[in-house]
Parts: structure tokens; C-alpha cells; sequence
């Protein structure tokens, strides 16, 4: 038998007469039930367009207007990923509080369907309370709610194969996008490739889950680090967060909608766009870098920095909040033309090859630059905001090393042409060696 100083500190009380039975295998039964909902909600949001109507479903049974519709879609859509990213990265807080508040009437039961489901296990067992017994009540109504709502779903799509969204999407962005090339204003390349990958982004179903999937992870994160440091102030939890947790949202979050962007920006998204550019392309433009550095500034930088300085000025003050909203808005433009670096194509209209990202040799990068963005620069920014020379050397530094990115991918862009087909890899790679009959007929290998 595995001794009590081994079993962890649940056990430990159960084997010391101080911890009720049902509540001997808390965290073990907690992940029992958090991992499967949070694969099935994910399998879910992968697969939102599947299981629920489509704005040509809803013209056809006259529900609602397709625009709502869509929009309705999406927020559930975006709801469910925050919740699953949140449930997965603040796991063990929420555990930690649902195990203290168990016997209490605290949001933490009714909002967490984790709770709802280990109450119903309990009540299977025989065991638990009156408040068990109505979170149990809970799990079967959520159950029965989710199947009325599916089956009528189901039974009442119309959705053709190619998804009437995506469509609809598309004509309004190509409308949109021809106006702009058709212009005679200064630049209309830039306005028009920035119009585009706005639209795109927020328009396309399948783009805009990455993007979306990518920026609710940064979303959770901020929100796991408020909720573990409410236990912590609350004497729930070790005090093992940093001391400043409001410094990180203006690095993390346009990190993470940068970082969405970019991996979202290889999949074709407005397939009649991709023509559009081809007919009208300039080659050696710097046009079309400029209109995708113009679209990430103002889509997804300057919205987030924004509404984050918001509470800072609340909290800190007017000067405070615009010094380090200022720095990170440097981060984040060196951020947006680093990720972009060479990339010669519009993003959104380029067809996709699937399998060229290498994440088993690239996933020590991207976690070092995680670590960097959420783990560093929240530190060296409380480092910064107390000397005035340091911060104005700083924000100096990076403006420099982001005009001369800037630099690069004009040169880049003048070189070169766009990319609209994505090339495969070869079936049979020869790793630079040729074989050729030399003269006397032997086989001879050349590099």
C-alpha cells in the first residue's frame, strides 16, 4: 500500500480521519471529467459550421436574418473557446476553489459544468449532500438542454458543401476589394490589402478560428492570472504568480492576436480575392507590405491597447497608463514585422499545402518567445516604468529595430514577386546529389 506521505494531501487527511470519503479522490476525479469536456468543446469549436445553422439555412426557414445569424454564430463560437481555454490553463485554481467552496452556495458550482458532473458521479454513488444532489440536478438538465438543442439542428440543416458563410463572406469582400483597387486616390494597393485582411479576418469562418482560437488563449491566460491571484489574496492558493500581474495583458494579448494572425494568413480564405490580386498585381510593390503592416496596426494592435488602457489609467493614472501602453505598442510593431518577415503573400489568398510547418523542431522557439512575451517583458516593463531615461532609451531602441524590419521587408517585396500557389514538398528529396553515366557507362554520383 502506497504510504500517506506519498499519496498527496488529500489522501494524507484520508488516512488521518480528517477528510470525508467522496472527497478522498478530488483532483483524480476532477481531471476525469475536465479533460473529456474540454476535448469534446474543442472538437465542438473546431467544428462549429457542422452542427449549427448557416446564414442559408436561416433564409431558408425564414428564422432570422442571415447577418444575425452569423454574428450569433460567432460569439457562441468565441464564447465556447474562451471557456475551454480558461478551464484548461486555470484548472488547478478552479479546482482548488470548487474543493474549498464545495458545501457553499458560490458561483463556482453552478457556472463550471465540471462541478455539475462530479456531483451527478457522487449522487450515482450514494453519496454527498443537499448541494450535490442540486448540482447533480444541473448535470441532467444541461444534458437533456444540449440534446434538445442539437436534434432540431440537425434534423433542420440545409447546409451545402461549400458553406453558404464563407460564400457570402466572399462576395462581399471581393465587392469590397475591387472597389479599392479601382481608386485613383494615393496608394489604393495598401487600402485595398489592408480592407481585405480586415474583412477576411473577421469575416472568414475558417481564418478566423485560428485568429480567434489564438487570441482567447491570450484571453484565458490574463484571466487565469486574475483568478489565481484573487485565490491567492483569499488564502486559497501559494503565492506563486507574479507580483504584477497588470503589466503583462498590453504585451500578451497583441502577442497572441499577432501571432493568430500570422498562422492564419497561409489559409485561403476569399478564394475569388486570389484573382483579383493576380490581375491587378504591381510586381516590386511595397504596396502590399504596407497594406498588411496597416492592417495589423489597426484590426488588432491599436483595438487591444485601447481597451487595456482603459484600466490602467483608472488604476495608475493618465501618464503612467500612456508610458506603458507606448512601449507595448513598440513591442508590438516589432512583433508584427518579425512575424511577417519574409512572407510574400497576401495573406488570406494563397492556396494552402498542409504539413510544411515543422512544429517538432520549431516548438522550442515559439515557447522561448511565449516565455519571453508573458514571463520577461512584464518584468523589465515594472523595471522601466521607475526610470524615465531607461524607458524613453528603451521605446528608442525598439523604434530604431522596427524601422530597419521595416526596411527589410521593403527591400524583400522589391525584389520579388507575390506568392498566390503554395508549392508541395517533393515526394523524393536527393539532398543536392545527381546521378549521371560517366564514360565508360558507370553510374557516378555529382553534388
Amino acid at each position: 500500500m502506497v504510504g500517506a506521505a506519498s499519496a498527496g494531501p488529500l489522501l494524507a487527511l484520508a488516512y488521518a480521519g480528517r477528510l470525508p470519503r467522496e472527497l478522498w479522490l478530488w483532483k483524480q476525479e476532477w481531471l476525469l471529467f475536465a479533460v473529456p469536456l474540454v476535448t469534446v468543446a474543442a472538437l465542438t469549436a473546431i467544428q462549429w459550421r457542422s452542427f449549427l445553422l448557416g446564414g442559408r439555412d436561416y433564409r431558408i426557414l425564414s428564422l432570422l436574418p442571415a447577418g444575425v445569424a452569423r454574428r450569433v454564430s460567432s460569439g457562441g463560437q468565441a464564447a465556447l473557446l474562451l471557456a475551454l481555454a480558461l478551464l484548461f490553463l486555470a484548472e488547478g485554481s478552479i479546482s482548488r476553489l470548487a474543493f474549498a467552496m464545495r458545501d457553499s452556495a458560490h458561483p463556482v458550482n453552478w457556472l463550471v459544468p465540471v462541478v455539475w458532473f462530479r456531483s451527478l458521479y457522487m449522487r450515482l454513488l450514494g453519496v454527498g449532500s443537499a448541494t450535490v444532489a442540486a448540482q447533480a440536478q444541473l448535470a441532467v438538465v444541461a444534458s437533456m438542454a444540449a440534446v434538445a438543442a442539437a436534434v432540431p439542428c440537425s434534423l433542420l440543416g440545409f447546409r451545402d458543401a461549400f458553406g453558404d458563410g464563407e460564400r457570402y463572406g466572399a462576395g462581399v469582400v471581393s465587392s469590397r476589394l475591387g472597389a479599392r483597387l479601382a481608386g485613383r486616390r494615393a496608394r489604393p494597393v495598401t487600402r485595398a490589402v489592408s480592407s481585405f485582411v480586415s474583412a477576411a479576418l473577421l469575416r472568414s469562418g475558417s481564418a478566423a478560428l485560428i485568429a480567434r482560437g489564438l487570441f482567447l488563449v491570450g484571453i484565458a491566460l490574463t484571466l487565469s492570472g486574475f483568478i489565481g491571484i484573487a485565490l491567492r489574496d483569499m488564502k486559497y492558493s501559494a503565492p506563486v504568480l507574479p507580483a504584477q500581474p497588470l503589466y503583462a495583458p498590453a504585451f500578451m494579448l497583441p502577442f497572441f492576436a499577432l501571432v493568430g494572425l500570422r498562422l492564419s494568413a497561409v489559409y485561403p480564405a476569399v478564394p475569388g480575392a486570389n484573382w483579383i490580386f493576380r490581375l491587378t498585381e504591381v510586381p516590386g510593390s511595397t504596396d502590399y507590405a504596407a497594406g498588411v503592416r496597416r492592417a495589423a496596426l489597426t484590426t488588432v494592435v491599436l483595438p487591444l491597447l485601447c481597451l487595456v488602457a482603459i484600466p490602467y489609467a483608472v488604476l495608475w493614472g493618465p501618464l503612467a497608463a500612456a508610458a506603458h501602453v507606448a512601449l507595448a505598442l513598440t513591442v508590438a510593431l516589432v512583433t508584427g514585422e518579425w512575424l511577417f518577415l519574409g512572407f510574400p503573400k497576401i495573406p488570406f489568398t494563397c492556396t494552402y499545402q498542409p504539413g510544411k510547418a515543422n512544429l517538432r523542431v520549431t516548438w522550442p522557439k515559439y515557447f522561448a518567445i511565449f516565455a519571453v512575451y508573458c514571463g520577461l517583458l512584464p518584468s523589465v516593463s515594472v523595471r522601466l516604468q521607475a526610470s524615465p531615461l531607461a524607458w524613453a532609451a528603451s521605446v528608442g531602441l525598439l523604434l530604431v529595430v522596427w524601422r530597419w524590419l521595416v526596411r527589410l521587408r521593403e527591400r524583400q517585396a522589391g525584389t520579388g514577386r507575390l506568392v498566390f500557389d503554395d508549392a508541395a514538398h517533393p515526394h523524393l528529396t536527393l539532398l543536392g546529389l545527381e546521378w549521371r553515366v560517366g564514360d565508360g557507362g558507370d553510374a557516378q554520383v555529382t553534388s
